[in-house]
């Protein structure tokens, strides 16, 4: 210690300081060393594509009915076959997903927003607000999650 304290200022040793990651990189970082996290990424982004052009993906019109074709086996005409009443089952696969997609991030989007404003709720009043707000949770985990 007194070796270091007769050192001037100048003479001590340059650290160079190692410049913070932001969380985005760190993010980017752990997201690229997972490979389920990054396959469920890229499926996600190609059903979205997929969604988003419907209309020149889908072959056929999801809702016309060709009586010539019912219960056709997949083929080169129809990818996945068609159904009792002749529509292309790869069409309505195709724009179902929009609705899929819909429901599922209208659905994010509720449980996120219920979710802030209890947690909001009972971190603001605490006391008997925060209690009964937490029974409450504790009774949706005790219940099997398929109920909601």
């Amino acid at each position: 210690m007194q070796h270091e304290a007769a050192l001037s200022p100048k003479s001590r040793p340059v650290v160079a300081l190692q410049k913070p990651n932001s969380i985005w990189r760190d993010a980017l970082y752990r997201l690229t060393r997972n490979r389920a996290a990054l396959l469920s990424g890229i499926f996600l982004m190609l059903l979205l594509v997929v969604t988003v052009f419907a209309e020149q993906i889908a072959p056929y019109d999801p809702l016309v009915a060709d009586f010539t074709a019912i219960r056709q086996p997949p083929s080169a005409a129809h990818w996945f076959g068609t159904d009792e009443i002749g529509r292309d089952v790869f069409s309505r696969v195709v724009f179902g997903a929009r609705i899929s997609l819909f429901v599922g991030f209208v659905v994010q989007f509720l449980a996120t927003v219920i979710g802030v404003v209890l947690g909001l709720s009972a971190g603001y009043y605490g006391g008997w607000a925060d209690m009964l707000i937490m029974r409450a949770v504790d009774i949706m985990y005790a219940l099997p999650p398929f109920l909601f």
